[in-house]
Parts: structure tokens; C-alpha cells; sequence
């Protein structure tokens, strides 16, 4: 049975029972305080017989007048007490009975003794009266003697059923406190049996699953909520218990790859520290062929100078001192010396540029790149007007950086977009637009375009798309724009279809960004 039920049914037996003894209690205490009622009736009953008889010794001595209407007066209101009278006893109603006929006799023999003195005479002595003032007043003392003897009874009988009533709620009421407290005990004994032992035992099992006894189970004794409660705590022992199982097997499965992951952490960071000191030493040894291949590409290119120019200014001389003389293989011969030395010349030239980019290059300054580009165009004003390009810019921002290298920079990507261009005259924009902490620099064209796979490769040194016939140049005019935007701590690429223009983009850190 459900806790809730049973207490519910308890406390609604308990109600019933004290409402049962409570109406008992209240009948009981309803009948005490009518025999009381009746009991003072008696006593006020008592009372005026008593004082009918003084009254009525009064008269018999005295004979007089005042004492007769208070007697035959204090007669009447006594029987008319008698008759409202009304006790529930039977034997008490029959006393009732005999009393209302003891003073109806005693009003005739009062009324014959009456007129018996009134014809002697109402001051004659009782000792001298006639005969039958004589036994009338016998006959009025023998019911005045019969009605104290049933006064008494009455007195006693009523006496006795107050004492009873009183004793039997006396009775009651410890009826009454004896079930109360055996509902007490009882209602106690279902709460402990019901709910405060289930309850310690279900305390006891928290503490000791608590503590880890995780194997403990509560006794599930109980067939109410709390046993229910009880059931639920064992269940959710059991799934801790599992669970917990489940958590230590992970536990160690995570424990031993934390094991073997510190073990590759330790051989990984060994092997970054070996790759580390390796690249640091191949850093070291690259910035020195770096600086000595630079080193040696200046030299080598300034000291070939000289011999160059020997060899071109003889070639020149035999070309037209025997121009025509020593026949057309001959002249075809000198003409190929002669383009070898200026072409050399050339190379020798944008190999110095190249490796001056880096040696010697200006302090950063603030620069108007519309100055640059302004530059740049000045510069390359023939090529423009040979090809009657049009070469236009948005307006451009102001970077730190090299100024002549800069001017380089932008001279040599539009003077790559005239040389390139498709059978329409160039069209050259310059563009530049913020991006994060860059500037990113567009040059479009629509030139002849180019596979976008080759879109590396352009930017290496005397590398080319194109044969030397179909057009001029060493083709290291990218790989010195590349130099110069790394230098500025910028990147450089390209995007183009061919027949359809390229893009060339560089970028150039924003100043203050």
C-alpha cells in the first residue's frame, strides 16, 4: 500500500473514532448536567415541603390568619412546581407520582382542617380540639411523613444516576485518551515502519555508496514510495557501479595513450630540436652561398664589363672594316659575334640590377606610389608611344619602402604588359585596394595571357614563355620585381588565360598596420 494511502486511511480512522468518542463525551456531559438540573429541582422540591411544614405548625399553634394564606399559598406553588416537574428515571417518575398525590391529600385534609377550626375557632389549642380536628391533623403529619420518606428516595435516586453519569465519563474520556494514545502509537509505528526506517537505511546506503561501497544495496523491505525510492537508489548503485567500471577501463586506456603520446611527444620534440639545429645549419650555409653567390654574380658581372666591351668594340670594327670583303658567310658570321656581344652585354646588365636589389637597396621611407607610378610611365614613355599604349591608374596609396626600387617594381610590370600585348593596342590599369594590414597592388592588362600553370615559373631568373625571336629581353625583369616585393616583405603572383590579359598582383605591408 502506498505510504500516502495508509496515512490517510489512519488519519481517517483516528478522526472517525474521536468524533464517535467525541459525541459520546457530549451526550454523557449533556446527561450529567440534566441529572444535575434535575438533582437542584429536587433540592428546591425539598425545600418548599420544609417549608410547608412550618407553615404549617405555624397554623396549628397559632391559628391565625396570615399564617393559614401563606400555608395554603406556599400549597399551591409547590404543586404547581411538582407537576412541571419531570425526571427520566421510571422509579423516579413514580416517586413524581406519589408526591403529586401526597399534596392533592394534603390540600383536602388541609381544607377540612381548615374549615374544622374556623367552626371551633382558629385559637383553640390542638390539645383541645374536637376529635376531628384531631385526626386531620394525624392524617396531614402521616403524608407529610410519607412524602419526606419519598423526598429522601427521590434525593437518592437522583444522587445516585449523577455519580453514575459522572463516572461513566470519567470512563469515556479514559476510553477516549487510551485509543488516542493507541492511535498515537499506532500512527508512530507506520511512520517508523513505513518511512523513518526505510529512510535510515536509505541514508545509510548514500553514505556507504558515498564512500565508494559501491557493492552495498539498501533493503527494499518497503512496498510504498519509499520502497520505491529504495529500488531506484539500488538500480542507480548498480549503473554508478558499471559506469564506474566503463570510467576506469577508459581511464587506463587514456592513461596508457597519454603514455605513448608523451613517448611520441618526447621523440617528435627530439626529432623538431635534430630538424631545427639541421635547418638552422642549412639557413646558415644558404645565407652564406646566398650572400657569396651575390657577391660573385656583382663581381663576376663587373669584371666581365670590361673584356665584354673589347670583344664587341673588335667585333664592330672587323664588321665594317670588312663588311662585303670576305662574302656573305663571312658577314653572316661577324653578324652573329656582334648580336652575342649585345645581347651578352644585356644579360650582364640585368644580372647587376638583380643582385643589387638586395646589396644595395635605400632605407625605407614614406612613398607616393602616384609618384612611382608617374615615374615608371616617364620611364617608359617611348615604349608607350611606340605601341600607342594606354596605361591609366586609380588613385594609389602611400607605403613605406624603397623608392627607385619601387619605381623598378612598377616600370618593370607595365613595361611586361606593353611587350606582351595581343593584336589590339595595350591597355594597362594600376589598382590597389586595402586588405587587412596590406596593401594588395593589381596590374591588368590585356595582353596575350599565358597558361596559368606556368604562373611560378615566370618569376625565376632567365626564365621565359616565349622564344627570343618572337620577342626581346633576358627574361629576368620578374624575377627582379619578385626580389624587390620580398625585399619590401610583400608576395607576388599572377592569374591569366590565354588570349584573354593577365593580372599581376603584389602586396606591400600597409604603413602603421
Amino acid at each position: 500500500m502506498r505510504l500516502k494511502t495508509l496515512l490517510v486511511i489512519e488519519i481517517i480512522v483516528f478522526v472517525i473514532i474521536a468524533l464517535a468518542i467525541g459525541a459520546v463525551l457530549l451526550a454523557a456531559s449533556f446527561s450529567v448536567k440534566q441529572a444535575v438540573a434535575d438533582s437542584r429541582k429536587v433540592d428546591v422540591l425539598q425545600t418548599d415541603f420544609y417549608q410547608l411544614s412550618i407553615l404549617r405548625s405555624d397554623y396549628l399553634l397559632y391559628g391565625e390568619a396570615r399564617a393559614r394564606d401563606q400555608w395554603l399559598t406556599k400549597q399551591k406553588s409547590t404543586k404547581k412546581t411538582l407537576d412541571s416537574m419531570k425526571l427520566p428515571a421510571t422509579n423516579e417518575t413514580r416517586d413524581l407520582t406519589l408526591l403529586r398525590g401526597f399534596i392533592n391529600d394534603i390540600r383536602s385534609i388541609t381544607a377540612r382542617l381548615v374549615r374544622l377550626r374556623e367552626a371551633q375557632g382558629s385559637t383553640t389549642a390542638i390539645e383541645a380540639a374536637s376529635p376531628a380536628v384531631k385526626n386531620a391533623v394525624a392524617d396531614l403529619l402521616q403524608r407529610n411523613a410519607q412524602i419526606s420518606a419519598v423526598l429522601e428516595t427521590v434525593t437518592a435516586t437522583t444522587a445516585a444516576r449523577v455519580t453514575a453519569l459522572q463516572n461513566r465519563s470519567t470512563w469515556l474520556i479514559g476510553i477516549f485518551v487510551l485509543l488516542a494514545a493507541g492511535m498515537v502509537v499506532a500512527f508512530g509505528l507506520t511512520v517508523f515502519r513505513s518511512a523513518l526506517k526505510p529512510v535510515a537505511e536509505l541514508q545509510v546506503g548514500v553514505s556507504r555508496v558515498g564512500a565508494g561501497d559501491l557493492d552495498y544495496t539498501v533493503p527494499e523491505n518497503a512496498h510504498n514510495e519509499v520502497g520505491d525510492l529504495a529500488r531506484s537508489f539500488n538500480e542507480m548503485a548498480a549503473e554508478l557501479k558499471r559506469s564506474y567500471g566503463e570510467l576506469e577501463r577508459e581511464v587506463d586506456v587514456r592513461r596508457k595513450t597519454e603514455a605513448d603520446l608523451r613517448e611520441h611527444r618526447d621523440r617528435l620534440e627530439e626529432l623538431v630540436r635534430a630538424r631545427t639545429r639541421d635547418v638552422e645549419v642549412t639557413m646558415a650555409e644558404l645565407s652564406r652561398s646566398n650572400a657569396e653567390l651575390e657577391q660573385f654574380a656583382y663581381v663576376a658581372s663587373h669584371d666581365l664589363q670590361e673584356p665584354l666591351r673589347m670583344v664587341s668594340s673588335y667585333v664592330q670594327l672587323l664588321e665594317k672594316k670588312y663588311r662585303d670583303q670576305m662574302g656573305d658567310e663571312a658577314d653572316e658570321f661577324i653578324e652573329y659575334a656582334v648580336d652575342g656581344a649585345r645581347r651578352m652585354q644585356e644579360l650582364i646588365n640585368d644580372l647587376l640590377d638583380y643582385s643589387r636589389v638586395g646589396r644595395f637597396g635605400k632605407p625605407f621611407e614614406p612613398v607616393d606610389m602616384n609618384n612611382v607610378f608617374a615615374a615608371a610611365l616617364a620611364n617608359l614613355g617611348v615604349a608607350i608611344d611606340t605601341c600607342q599604349a594606354a596605361v591609366t591608374h586609380q588613385d594609389l596609396p602611400v607605403v613605406r619602402g624603397d623608392r627607385v626600387q619601387l619605381i623598378q617594381l612598377v616600370q618593370n610590370l607595365i613595361s611586361n604588359a606593353i611587350k606582351f600585348h595581343g593584336p589590339e593596342a595595350p591597355r594597362v590599369d594600376v589598382k590597389a585596394r586595402r586588405e587587412g594590414d596590406e596593401w594588395i597592388f593589381s596590374v591588368v592588362d590585356n595582353g596575350a595571357g599565358f597558361d596559368q600553370s606556368y604562373s611560378d615559373r615566370i618569376f625565376q631568373i632567365f626564365q621565359r614563355l616565349q622564344s627570343r625571336a618572337e620577342s626581346e629581353g633576358t627574361g629576368i625583369g620578374l624575377a627582379i620585381a619578385s626580389r624587390i616585393v620580398e625585399r619590401h616583405g610583400g608576395r607576388i603572383w599572377a592569374e591569366s588565360e590565354v588570349g584573354k590579359g593577365s593580372v599581376f598582383y603584389f602586396s606591400i605591408p600597409a604603413e602603421g598596420g
